[in-house]
């Protein structure tokens, strides 16, 4: 629950559901593929961030987030294209825009903003990130000194070239998207 301190004070109730807690705070400890514990409609939103790649039936996974929203309910998703193998061994797909939406619609959602992520060089620069990083993490002042400069120096000038380079998103390193679960209107605005 890597956003729990940004996003509870703007919620009644934000519960976190995870196959292996890593959190004393996650409520549910299950399978995204099997809610069975959760009611019907019992949420207004979900926030579900580089999770169905880790799933091995991710159609079942979406039917359970759309039985377990309230019709009209906001789904947050973001799901990876370009990504290195991690989790193993559970790390089972790679989604395509398109991927993403027949899994919505399965679910029961209307897309209402897609959004492509990071491009080849972002993919590239944060394989390097990682190892650079990864060497350094165990010492608090350097990990610090390689932070900043991974952003100036690595991340800043990968996403400037992926907007100039791939307009169309065609190396997308992901997608984070907005859907709504049929039913009601939220009168959610694009931007």
């Amino acid at each position: 629950m890597p956003f729990h301190a940004e996003l509870a004070p703007l919620v009644d109730v934000y519960d976190g559901l995870d196959a292996f807690p890593r959190s004393e705070r996650v409520r549910y400890v299950a399978d995204a593929q099997s809610m069975t514990m959760i009611a019907d409609g019992a949420y207004d939103s979900i926030l579900c961030l580089e999770v169905l790649e880790h799933v091995p039936d991710p159609f079942k996974a979406m039917r359970e987030m759309g039985r377990v929203l309230r019709p009209g309910g906001l789904l947050v998703l973001s799901v990876p294209h370009l990504s290195r193998l991690h989790d193993l061994p559970h790390d089972y797909y790679r989604y395509t825009r398109h991927g993403v939406e027949r899994l919505l619609a399965h679910g029961g959602f209307e897309l209402i903003q897609c959004r492509v992520r990071g491009g080849l060089f972002s993919f590239l620069s944060h394989q390097i990130s990682t190892i650079l990083l990864g060497m350094v993490w165990g010492m608090p002042i350097v990990r610090t000194v390689f932070w900043h400069l991974n952003r100036w120096l690595l991340v800043y000038p990968a996403s400037t070239l992926d907007r100039l380079v791939d307009r169309q998103g065609l190396f997308a390193m992901g997608y984070t998207v907005l859907a709504q679960k049929g039913g009601a209107s939220v009168g959610v605005t694009e931007s």
